[in-house]
């Protein structure tokens, strides 16, 4: 979006249904291997590819996030929850105010998804009534087996394999997979209800993730493939269209 000029943009607004992608993510330690912008580079390059098979436009990423879990960390830049639900309800109004009527929040980081569905909320009151504002994670919709391969007990859900393997598809020199370290929490590793306690310790503290996290990572990434990330890939493009469909078709009906 931000490398067309503002006639392309409106005839793109007449020709459709106005939908618009956002990719949002954060800028935190993945681990020593994998490079600090991984949620926002991963969300933008779903974003790229799926926009580029649906013809929807993309706009600009959104780099940092709510993140101060990570406080600690060296390198890290979050944003405070009040004022990233703020940002982001503002780019919703602006948005639709443009034209836009299919506004889609396309998130890399976990932390960023209760803010994120509560500034489309906030922003929906002052919404004209056909147009519509969400977010999603660019891995919703997995299948059980490729979401068996990225997140989840068994691999761990940061700086993992999943992650690892999908930077190494994108940017493979960003990637230092001889550094990589194996390292899971401080409460060991999670059978049952471990989104739950997920969200319970990393998400409602600041500073929770150097403290529970040791050396930053959850999971085993020294064994991530540029492979498996292309596969990776491959569904999450597939399995998020799908999702949007099936909320695009929701929010049309009467």
């Amino acid at each position: 979006m931000d490398r067309l000029r503002e006639p392309q943009i409106a005839e793109y607004l007449k020709s459709g249904e106005g939908l618009v992608l956002v990719p949002v993510g954060s800028l935190e330690q993945h681990g020593a291997h994998g490079p600090l912008g991984t949620d926002a580079i991963l969300a933008a390059e779903v974003s790229r590819r799926l926009g580029s098979e649906r013809g929807w436009l993309v706009g600009p990423s959104v780099p940092y996030g709510v993140s101060g879990e990570h406080k600690g960390a060296c390198g890290l830049a979050y944003i405070g929850v009040e004022a990233f639900i703020a940002f982001c309800r503002d780019i919703c109004l602006s948005l639709g105010e443009a034209g836009f009527r299919r506004i889609v929040f396309v998130n890399g980081h976990f932390t960023n998804s209760a803010p994120l569905t509560l500034a489309c909320f906030s922003a929906s009151a002052q919404f004209r009534s056909e147009t519509r504002a969400f977010a999603v994670d660019y891995w919703a919709g997995l299948p059980e087996a490729e979401m068996a391969q990225f997140l989840g007990p068994v691999v761990g859900y940061h700086a993992n394999i999943g992650e690892t393997s999908l930077m190494l598809a994108v940017d493979e020199a960003a990637v230092d997979l001889a550094s990589a370290k194996e390292g899971w929490p401080v409460f060991g590793r999670l059978e049952r209800h471990e989104e739950i306690v997920h969200r319970a310790y990393f998400s409602s503290q600041t500073g929770s993730v150097p403290v529970g996290l040791k050396n930053g990572t959850w999971g085993n990434p020294r064994s991530s493939t540029a492979e498996l990330g292309r596969k990776l890939l491959d569904a999450m493009v597939r399995s998020l269209g799908e999702v949007i469909d099936e909320v695009l078709a929701a929010v049309a009906a009467p």
